[in-house]
């Protein structure tokens, strides 16, 4: 190998540990925030790629019906992988709009990022529990 490769795969090297560990300090800070709102406000502005991964993923959330089954409830199947991007848009589909006539978009993304955390569906409850836990991709197992 030549000495230029050397050079190359040495600074890919530090690159990966640098990134490595400012993903781990994105996380802390993440998992440091004081509120689901703040949490969620937090991935929409920044991505979800520094939170982890959970392959057996199966929790015992509760909406005001009842315990969620993520079978029954929104229809994931075992061994499949969700994102935290596809949980949002299950709750987004679902919800009601906030009355936006005399808010700021500011004001707006507010309220709806508030009654989507505050929302009682199932992939809501979901959004609560992988937020909580720092999970951006689940593999639903049992």
């Amino acid at each position: 190998m030549s000495s230029e490769a050397h050079v190359v795969l040495e600074q890919y090297r530090a690159a990966v540990s640098t990134a490595a560990d400012l993903e781990s300090q994105v996380f802390k800070i993440f998992m440091a925030l004081p509120s689901l709102e703040e949490k969620l406000k937090f991935v929409i502005d920044n991505g979800f790629e520094f939170l982890k991964e959970e392959g057996w993923y199966c929790p015992r959330v509760r909406t005001s019906a009842g315990e969620v089954s993520l079978y029954d409830d929104l229809y994931w199947e075992r061994r499949e992988t969700n994102s935290l991007d596809r949980i949002y848009e299950m709750i987004f589909d679902d919800m009601e709009g906030p009355d936006v006539d005399d808010m700021s978009y500011d004001e707006m993304l507010v309220a709806c990022h508030a009654q989507m955390v505050n929302h009682d569906s199932p992939a809501a409850a979901i959004l609560r529990d992988m937020l909580t836990q720092g999970i951006g991709y689940a593999t639903h197992d049992w």
